[in-house]
């Protein structure tokens, strides 16, 4: 019997990418993230593996703080 394959990746692959990459280029650590919106490093990890769960306020200060066009980070978010 024929069977379908669903595409595994993440959802919010390209908007993890992208602010991981930003990061790196920058010498940012999950500490450095953490300072940026106001929260504790494990909430920055756990947002990175959930990244559903990262409010629009959060992603507008780390793209604020990480250069990162709001335009961008708008063609990373799909739905």
């Amino acid at each position: 019997m024929p069977s379908t394959v669903f595409d595994k990746k993440p959802k919010y692959e390209k908007l993890i990418a992208l602010i991981r990459g930003t990061a790196y280029a920058q010498n940012k650590t999950y500490e450095d993230l953490a300072e940026i919106i106001g929260c504790h490093s494990n909430t920055v990890v756990r947002r990175m593996k959930m990244p559903e769960t990262y409010t629009l306020g959060e992603l507008a200060k780390i793209g604020s703080s990480l250069n990162i066009p709001l335009e961008e980070l708008r063609q990373a978010i799909t739905y």
